[in-house]
């Protein structure tokens, strides 16, 4: 009987433990504005501005369309880097990301980023990247270029 409880109350002290460790930080959070999206690369911080985007808030829903990020590229000045350089962003709101990378005229693929890190490929020239964002209840988009140079 003591067996019993002692494996019972062993459980139960498990299973509390690991409730007490869950935490939801690390979840979409919800918004009431479309924040900012900072770039940083080799230490210099570029701030982009939302393209178009969702948002739904105390019961009305708000959505704008934007142009291409192709589009967008056309009039945007590329931020300099190497081709050894990482692409560091941040937002707030901790929302999910997925990058792209686009061509002239249409994505080429998604690309694989560590947390809000971007590692540039061999690629040397201006390279248009769309950060799409997606919180709990909220989507936006976030173009810019960047010119890759070598080393």
């Amino acid at each position: 009987m003591k067996n019993i409880f002692l494996c019972l109350l062993i459980v139960f002290i498990t299973l509390l433990a690991a409730g007490c460790q869950f935490n939801d930080n690390d979840s979409p959070q919800r918004i009431d504005e479309i924040p900012e999206l900072t770039v940083i690369i080799r230490e210099q911080s570029y701030t982009i501005i939302h393209g178009g985007y969702y948002l739904e808030r105390r019961g009305s829903v708000e959505q704008t369309d934007a142009a291409s990020p192709n589009q967008i590229a056309e009039d945007f000045i590329p931020f300099p880097a190497k081709k050894t350089d990482e692409i560091k962003f941040s937002i707030s709101g901790n929302p999910e990301t997925t990058v792209y990378k686009w061509g002239k005229s249409e994505p080429i693929g998604t690309v694989e980023h560590d947390g809000q890190i971007i590692s540039l490929d061999e690629e040397i020239g201006d390279v248009i990247y769309e950060i799409v964002a997606e919180w709990k209840n909220a989507e936006a988009s976030y173009t810019f270029v960047v010119s890759v140079r070598g080393k």
